[in-house]
């Protein structure tokens, strides 16, 4: 049956990107740029995730709505997980990438954090995920220190 409650994790997530945002303002004005566009976006779809939960938790208008594209009688069991990564598995991997950029910062993490997904979660040869992390550490050295300065 699904839940009718705010995720506590959407919630944490939210006040992960707050942050990211709210760092974000103290870099120059062309620095600046895209990480407070992504980071703005970001964090209104958030509140309006945590909104459309806070009012299905407080009735069950929109839980029961047929714009939901689920009725009342269908059955709610959740599905077992067949591939991909679960929704637990994507938080770590947020959570990780969000202590990464904190501790070491983006052009070591992304590389890093890209070359583990695409070797243990993916299950890619170890010479492509290093050469594709390699290739994706450059191009985010040179678009964000480079060109942007950031």
């Amino acid at each position: 049956m699904r839940s009718k409650s705010i995720n506590p994790l959407s919630l944490l997530l939210l006040v992960m990107m707050s942050s990211l945002l709210w760092m974000s303002l103290g870099l120059g004005a062309k620095a600046r740029l895209v990480p407070s566009l992504v980071g703005a976006v970001t964090v209104g779809l958030l509140l309006i995730q945590t909104l459309r939960d806070f009012l299905r938790s407080r009735s069950g208008f929109l839980a029961n709505s047929p714009a939901s594209g689920e009725s009342s009688a269908q059955s709610h069991e959740a599905e077992p997980h067949k591939g991909g990564v679960s929704f637990m598995e994507a938080m770590l991997w947020t959570f990780l990438m969000y202590v990464g950029f904190m501790l070491v910062g983006y052009t070591i993490t992304l590389p890093v954090l890209l070359y583990v997904y695409l070797v243990f979660q993916v299950g890619e040869n170890w010479r492509f995920s290093l050469a594709y992390s390699i290739i994706s550490g450059l191009i985010v050295f040179l678009v964000f220190r480079m060109f942007i300065g950031l």
